[in-house]
């Protein structure tokens, strides 16, 4: 059995084109040469699992939908209501808990721009 994913070059194009992104602007938001894109979408080469991550934030997916673990193409969001959210879990930015008040302050940001 190898241990090298799958990937999915068909699945990289189409969600390229769905996005309306050119290779050159794919390749600029992931921070690689166009021609890797290119020989990715030919399958002359395979993204590192670095890219590979960036490639599915650039288009909105998720790693194991272009490395065909999963069907479906959308992120898996809990059907949460953001306010329990906030209030109920331990929440992470960039490596830090937030405390209450700053879960307090983001819930008034949103309210903010919602309105």
């Amino acid at each position: 059995m190898s241990n090298e994913r799958d990937f999915s070059k068909e699945r990289l194009k189409a969600l390229r084109e769905k996005n309306k992104y050119s290779s050159t602007q794919l390749a600029d938001k992931v921070g690689v040469h166009k021609s890797s894109i290119s020989a990715f979408e030919v399958g002359k080469r395979k993204p590192s699992l670095h890219v590979l991550t960036k490639l599915a934030v650039a288009l909105n997916t998720t790693t194991d939908y272009l490395t065909m673990m999963r069907d479906d193409p959308n992120p898996y969001i809990p059907n949460e209501e953001l306010d329990s959210v906030l209030k109920e879990k331990k929440i992470t930015y960039k490596g830090k808990e937030l405390t209450p008040e700053q879960a307090q302050k983001i819930a008034e940001m949103i309210d903010v721009l919602i309105k």
